[in-house]
This record gives C-alpha cells, sequence and structure tokens, in this order.
C-alpha cells in the first residue's frame, strides 16, 4: 500500500509540475562537446542511482567517442545534452545530483559536469537503498563525498567542499528546477531520450546508434 501511495503520489506532482513551470534563469542541462556543424539533436534526461540509465550510458558515450562522419567526431554534428532527473523513490539521487551543477560551475579543465555523472552512474550501487541499506542519510552523504573525492577529483575538490556543496541551497535550486524541465516536457521516468525535441526509443548499443541517426547526420 505504502509503495502504491508513493506512486500515486508522484504521478499527481508529476502532472501538477507539467503544467505548470517557471522559465528558469538558464538553459537546462549539461552540453558534453560542442558541435559546430550541428544537424541534430539529442537530450538525455538520466537518473544517477537508475539501473536502466547505467547499462544506456557507456554504449552511448562508445558511440560519441569513436564514431565519426566524413572523418571527423560525430559530436560535431550531433549535441548531447544530459540532463539529471532523480527519481523519487531513488531518495539518495537528489544528493548526489546537487554535486552535478556544482562541478559544471567550477569549469575544471579535465572534469566536466558529464564527467562526473558517467562516474557516478558507475558506482550507483553503493549509494541505492540497497547499497546503503544500514546508512544513515549522513552516512551516505559523507561516503558519496569520500568516493567522489578520492577517485575522480583528487586534487581539485576537498571533502568539506564536497560536504558543502551538497547542502548548497543554489545546487539544491539546480537539481530540482532540471527535474521540473523534465517533468514539464514529459519525462516520467529514465533513461528518456529526445531527438530534435521527440520523444524516441534509443537503441542500447554503440553498434545500432549510426543506423538510429543515418537520416539525422550527413552522408558519408
Amino acid at each position: 500500500i505504502g509503495y502504491i501511495m508513493k506512486l500515486t503520489l508522484f504521478f499527481i506532482l508529476f502532472a501538477t509540475i507539467a503544467l505548470s513551470m517557471d522559465v528558469p534563469s538558464k538553459p537546462d542541462g549539461y552540453l558534453v562537446a560542442q558541435s559546430p556543424n550541428k544537424t541534430a539533436r539529442i537530450d538525455v534526461f538520466a537518473d544517477i542511482l537508475c539501473s536502466a540509465c547505467k547499462a544506456f550510458e557507456p554504449e552511448f558515450t562508445k558511440f560519441l567517442k569513436t564514431h565519426t562522419v566524413n572523418g571527423a567526431p560525430v559530436t560535431d554534428f550531433l549535441e548531447v545534452h544530459y540532463h539529471v532527473f532523480p527519481l523519487p523513490y531513488h531518495h539518495n539521487s537528489f544528493f548526489i545530483s546537487r554535486l552535478v551543477p556544482f562541478v559544471d560551475q567550477q569549469n575544471f579543465a579535465n572534469l566536466t559536469a558529464f564527467d562526473f555523472i558517467t562516474w557516478g552512474l558507475s558506482v550507483q550501487d553503493r549509494y541505492l537503498s540497497s547499497g546503503a541499506i544500514d546508512l544513515s542519510e549522513p552516512q551516505v552523504i559523507d561516503n558519496m563525498c569520500i568516493d567522489f573525492t578520492e577517485e575522480i577529483a583528487a586534487g581539485l575538490v576537498t571533502y568539506d567542499q564536497c560536504i558543502e556543496a551538497i547542502h548548497n541551497t543554489s545546487y539544491e535550486l539546480d537539481a530540482r528546477t532540471s527535474w521540473k524541465f523534465g517533468a514539464y516536457n514529459g519525462v516520467s521516468g529514465t533513461p528518456t531520450v529526445h531527438l530534435n525535441g521527440v520523444t524516441v526509443s534509443p537503441p542500447f548499443s554503440a553498434a545500432a546508434w549510426p543506423k538510429f541517426l543515418k537520416e539525422y547526420l550527413p552522408v558519408h
């Protein structure tokens, strides 16, 4: 009954947000790479603690990093934006999602918001309810910051800066705004992928992406 009630409340909230949203102060999403010759745009709405997102991301990233069009990287033509969409039943996702705008706003040379999302997806089992079942909320946050600062942000971010970022109301608002933006655009689960603004069913293998996008990229 509790689970059904949670889902009911989620869809009521989703419907409320979908009907009305203030204009964000800046465009939502995190750009993966500059696309000087853009012919198509992909928007990925992902929950960092979503297992399906974890399955989707490596193959999609492999396609972005290895596929070429007329000798140029596919990202020269395909503009990709990631959006955080923490699902309400993944409680700890709201904490790790706050670190995405934090990383993005630091403008690190070797650590982007997309790098952080990729890392978060790869270690999500540590912070899912099943993996953190015996941990309190402060303990989960503590572990997140230890892992983050030691594994991908060593020398860039201190543990104290990470803790401060998670509790920063500005970053919390950024994460909530991203969720509202997704809900307003019809997102209710993850991963959700939009191609040129339209929801599509994306492939989950790198090899299938070229055919999937064939008519939206230059002929080669």
